[in-house]
């Protein structure tokens, strides 16, 4: 999937204005944010080239910058809030993914 495909579909996912289920845990809204951004962050990695360490450090500062986007715009909707929360949880989503491709890069032989 390219990198704007994805950007557009969560985009319009995070924007539509839709409320979790009657009687949904909570925490369902920090999950969806950790797995949208970790993907986020994975796709962001294959799209760059520069060295693991430095191609690290851009994934999880353009995700963070996109979660953080995406809050900014949920507060001019009606239906939608913002919460740093999010934000945390879309950064703690592309860590993962992205201490994931570390190791997993590490491991590779060159």
């Amino acid at each position: 999937m390219t990198l704007v495909a994805y950007l557009s579909a969560t985009t319009c996912l995070l924007l539509l204005p839709v409320s979790a289920p009657a009687g949904a845990p909570t925490y369902l809204d920090k999950v969806a944010h950790v797995v949208l951004m970790g993907i986020l962050a994975l796709v962001v990695w294959w799209n760059l080239r520069p060295p693991p360490g430095r191609r690290a450090i851009a994934s999880v500062l353009l995700t963070l910058a996109y979660a953080g986007l995406i809050e900014i715009l949920q507060g001019f909707t009606s239906f939608r809030t913002r919460e740093l929360a999010d934000v945390v949880a879309g950064g703690v989503g592309a860590l993962l993914a992205v201490a994931i491709l570390l190791a997993i890069h590490r491991r590779s032989p060159p």
